[in-house]
């Protein structure tokens, strides 16, 4: 097995990710690169970093990358049996038309990933909140560990699986994805030292 050195196709400084740096490394110049791992290319990844409302010193502040997908979702046709007059009187809401659905790329688990995906692709971020071409060397950010096209499949999961856990039974969906762009952010979180968990602060 032959080793290639990496290196951002920005600026051309060598990435020197660690292991477990996961499928996406930043150079000290703030640009973020994917790698093909199959192949060693590299590409550039849009970034941004969200700020946080207000910071306490005490508590330890950590970002989460999120894939973040805008669609146009083409819903054609559903069908549900029992609960849809429920779930149109307490507002249930359902991703269709134009959305921006997000992916927890974090290495966390499973049940985690869903919940905080389907948190934000359902309850988006002010617009005001997003902060770009910002890069810190002192905040603490999670390694990527999925890719774009995992994520984006990831996504059909998660949109899936709103329209399940909505009231009523789900019998079949028609629909469709399109795909405007893509980019990736990092919230951030304030993490449990004693539990390992991570808390919301947006």
């Amino acid at each position: 097995m032959g080793l290639k050195p990496l290196s951002c196709p920005e600026c051309g400084e060598a990435l020197k990710g660690e292991a477990g740096n996961g499928l996406v490394l930043g150079c000290t110049n703030n640009h973020y690169v994917g790698v093909k791992v199959d192949t060693h290319n590299v590409y550039s990844v849009p970034a941004q970093l969200v700020k946080p409302n207000q910071v306490d010193p005490k508590r330890k502040l950590v970002f989460l990358p999120f894939w973040v997908f805008n669609l146009f979702i083409d819903v054609s046709d559903r069908k549900i049996r029992g609960g849809g007059v429920w779930r149109f009187i307490t507002g249930q809401k359902l991703l269709s038309g134009d959305s921006t659905m997000y992916v927890c790329a974090a290495n966390l688990p499973e049940k985690n990933v869903d919940e905080l995906s389907k948190h934000y692709s359902i309850n988006n971020l002010p617009a005001d909140s997003i902060i770009s071409d910002i890069f810190r060397e002192d905040f603490n950010k999670l390694p990527v560990i999925m890719d774009e096209e995992t994520a984006y499949q990831h996504a059909h999961y998660i949109f899936l699986k709103n329209e399940f856990d909505a009231s009523g039974t789900l019998q079949w969906i028609k629909y469709k994805f399109d795909l405007k762009g893509w980019r990736l952010v990092y919230l951030p979180f304030y993490m449990d030292q004693r539990s390992g968990t991570y808390d919301r602060i947006i």
